[in-house]
């Protein structure tokens, strides 16, 4: 458990360059077997597993800096910014913050459905006790490969304590839902 080590982290981006080409890319243009497919997505569930074996005891956004942010199911405005202490809460906070940044006039009489859904939904899922670390946005065009090996993740911006499965959910449309294209 790695606890709160985000709060002692200062604000530095480091950066390596790394050699290969974006899966949509080779994708696009052909570069890979299926053979080769099938083995860069087990690549992509060993570091799914990886980085979900670290664990955080609250859910939400890593860059807060006060203690005691745990936001409460009533008040729950957004999730980037924040930390939760369940992970219904962080969930319905995500949900809410991705129909928020849909245009308000788009789809405004499904609107309140949907933020009906988010809630009936939220009250059916599995509650872990612990956070983990979660990339959120594992889709073609976020993974290098080269010679059929994944030579890194990118984009990590979204990244969050959460929930694993909500992470495979996530990566599982980005990888054959997606425009981007998806694997399909």
């Amino acid at each position: 458990k790695l606890g709160n080590w985000y709060k002692d982290i200062h604000n530095f981006l480091i950066l390596e360059k790394t050699e290969g080409t974006t899966l949509r890319e080779s994708l696009i243009n052909k570069l890979i077997s299926k053979k080769q497919l099938l083995s860069i997505i087990q690549q992509i569930g060993s570091f799914l597993g990886e980085i979900h074996s670290i664990t955080f005891d609250f859910f939400g956004d890593f860059s807060i800096q006060e203690d005691n942010n745990f936001q409460s199911t009533d008040k729950i405005s957004s999730f980037w910014g924040k930390t939760f202490d369940s992970w219904r809460k962080a969930f319905i906070a995500f949900c809410l913050d991705n129909l928020n940044w849909v245009d308000s006039r788009s789809f405004p009489n499904y609107r309140d459905k949907l933020k009906d859904l988010i809630y009936n939904f939220a009250e059916k899922i599995s509650e872990p006790q612990t956070g983990c670390f979660v990339h959120s946005d594992l889709q073609p065009t976020n993974i290098l490969i080269e010679n059929s090996r994944i030579t890194a993740f990118l984009d990590f911006e979204w990244a969050y304590s959460g929930s694993a499965s909500f992470d495979f959910a996530l990566t599982l449309n980005g990888l054959f839902y997606s425009r981007f294209p998806s694997l399909v």
